[in-house]
């Protein structure tokens, strides 16, 4: 692979179909197919936002990081993945005070509470058995400038365990709502809880987020709502579940390793979190797109 500089230095990346190399191209900002090629992003594009990131860490990445930043970012463009994100937090970072920021922008950064541990290139996790601590992002979504909105939100998680033994929530808020006796988890994802587990955005039924056994697998939990009507329910970049929900506005900050439940943390999950990340409605195919290219990451790395 290209060293960093070489990738920031050049106009357009591609990669190969397969995802295993890289190759670098100057014919300016016009994209284009070589030989199978996909021409995936213009670099200084990417530059820019890997270099805005990198300008807001107290500690920067190594050179062979940067240029994995610089892919991940790329191929999220190409997608049309990164327009559609509000935060992505890469949680398995080098660093913790880089670990909590929102690469995105300087928005909706992560303030950790009652010190959560951090692993570096793994992320955080609960305090070895106080189920005290979590994170918080300080994300409602739906005000101006969102690109979450009521009936188009996306909530995603990634944790390298498989959750069997953890009955807490990765990632949610609930405001407590009350339909038909239920509380209404607003935004919810669990990798298990009770032998079950799932997800939702912006819900109006503490149903839709129970019914999906089992869900333990290491990856990624994805939820995604593109209308009004239901939650699309995704684990590793496949569809597992349609859940017909009305759409109701989340109305209190997210949560990480920990649900805000009504203004206090609750529901806090033992596992390992190594990515977050909440925005607009996502597609099938830009959902298995995320999950290939955080799980080509994520291994680079060593998470």
């Amino acid at each position: 692979m290209p060293e960093s500089r070489e990738i920031l230095d050049a106009d357009l990346v591609a990669f190969d179909p397969a995802g295993d190399q890289l190759m670098v191209l100057r014919n300016g900002d016009q994209l284009y197919r070589v030989n199978g090629w996909d021409i995936i992003a213009t670099a200084a594009t990417a530059a820019m936002a890997l270099s805005d990131l990198i300008g807001r860490m107290t500690v920067a990445p190594s050179s062979d990081v940067k240029a994995m930043m610089s892919r991940l970012i790329a191929e999220l463009m190409a997608a049309g993945i990164w327009a559609r994100l509000d935060a992505l937090w890469i949680l398995a970072s080098h660093d913790a005070q880089a670990a909590r920021l929102n690469w995105k922008s300087s928005a909706y950064n992560l303030t950790a509470i009652n010190s959560p541990p951090f692993t570096v290139n793994k992320g955080y996790k609960n305090a070895p058995g106080t189920n005290v601590s979590y994170l918080t992002t300080g994300f409602t979504g739906g005000t101006a400038g969102d690109n979450w909105q009521l009936n188009s939100a996306t909530a995603g998680v990634y944790s390298p365990v498989n959750g069997i033994n953890d009955e807490g929530v990765l990632l949610g808020a609930s405001d407590m709502y009350v339909e038909s006796g239920l509380t209404d988890p607003g935004v919810r994802l669990i990798p298990r809880y009770h032998g079950s587990g799932g997800g939702g955005v912006n819900t109006t039924s503490n149903s839709s987020v129970m019914s999906l056994s089992p869900w333990t697998a290491p990856g990624s939990y994805i939820a995604t709502r593109n209308r009004a009507e239901d939650t699309l329910l995704y684990e590793n970049g496949t569809l597992r579940n349609t859940f017909p929900t009305p759409s109701r506005a989340n109305s209190l900050p997210v949560y990480l390793l920990a649900e805000n439940f009504g203004g206090g943390s609750s529901f806090h999950s033992d596992d390992m979190l190594n990515v977050a990340f909440v925005g607009g409605g996502l597609t099938q195919p830009q959902i298995a797109t995320l999950h290939a290219a955080l799980s080509r990451y994520l291994t680079s790395i060593g998470a």
